[in-house]
């Protein structure tokens, strides 16, 4: 909806192509990635601007932005906020997974978004007349109960022994991977005791749950090798079971049967350890940078752009 009500805001495959092809080009030698990558290993160190792409006056095409859409951008690397009272109502996402915004700009109305604002709002909501002060609220009380796990207190799952992973893709443009790190960071203010039970795996290059160009298969959603060290719920169970913590979870990227669904079939073409974040996977300046064994985990620089405010988890 944020380009709806601005003028030119809409943005096109082509000019999303465009904006891609700069971001690989000016982020990926800060990014921590290796040699051949595609995708950013680290997207916060990426602080290419869309104004940078602005058309000039009377020289409009396909490969620059108007006006319209370098707001439209800028919102999404900034996070929506209540424009009456500064509340961060969602995150920002990062840059370097665009690719789903041309089939959002594409068909706006059809988005899943939109039809559980209808559902909660009426069928002949008009995402364009959203009124933050009153139509959030709204939303919040019709899906509030079913679809906001926010509670960050997780005391007591701890104290009886439970362990948490989670993963999320740092390419995915359905949820915004930075909403998944602001709620790890708040589930306890503890320090070292969260990573006693919490651990969290950031996908380099990986799309809403697996896809994209990075390394996207550890068992999240295909049936896993079993093995611990690249199966995500055999390592979930070795550390409650055995109390052995995943150090690291090799992510693999398979030839694709069909989209989203990787042949396990046959040999990897690459592979690369996720780490426990903040940690993250660093080529060790030699070797097959297709391999796993190529990498290591180490400490990530901090975030070169805003991180998200933690009010928006209510």
């Amino acid at each position: 909806a944020i380009f709806l009500d601005r003028p030119n805001g809409m943005l096109t495959p082509e000019v999303l192509q465009a904006w891609q092809s700069r971001q690989m080009r000016q982020c990926l030698g800060r990014s921590g990635g290796a040699p051949g990558d595609t995708f950013l290993t680290d997207p916060t160190q990426c602080t290419v601007s869309p104004r940078e792409m602005a058309c000039k006056p009377g020289q409009e095409t396909s490969s620059c932005f108007s006006e319209g859409q370098i707001r439209t951008l800028e919102l999404i690397y900034s996070g929506l906020e209540n424009p009456r009272t500064g509340e961060l109502i969602h995150p920002p996402f990062v840059h370097g997974g665009d690719g789903l915004i041309a089939a959002v700009s594409a068909g706006p109305h059809t988005d899943f978004n939109f039809d559980l604002a209808r559902w909660a709002l009426g069928a002949h909501f008009d995402p364009a007349k959203f009124d933050f002060d009153r139509d959030m609220d709204r939303v919040d009380a019709a899906l509030g109960a079913d679809l906001n796990a926010m509670d960050t207190d997780l005391s007591r799952f701890a104290a009886r022994g439970g362990k948490l992973i989670m993963h999320h893709g740092w390419a995915d443009l359905l949820i915004t991977p930075l909403g998944t790190i602001s709620y790890f960071d708040r589930i306890t203010a503890r320090g070292a005791e969260r990573s006693a039970f919490a651990r969290l795996f950031m996908a380099p290059g990986m799309d809403h749950c697996g896809r994209g160009e990075g390394p996207n298969a550890f068992g999240q959603y295909v049936d896993g090798s079993g093995d611990p060290s690249n199966d995500v719920l055999a390592a979930l169970e070795r550390w409650t079971e055995k109390g052995i913590a995943p150090e690291a979870i090799i992510a693999r990227r398979f030839a694709e049967l069909a989209p989203g669904v990787p042949d396990t079939t046959k040999p990897a073409l690459a592979s690369r350890p996720l780490c426990p974040y903040p940690a993250a996977a660093r080529y060790k300046g030699s070797g097959d940078p297709t391999k796993a064994e190529s990498f290591a985990c180490a400490a990530a620089p901090p975030a070169s752009y805003r991180q998200p405010a933690a009010r928006y988890l209510r």
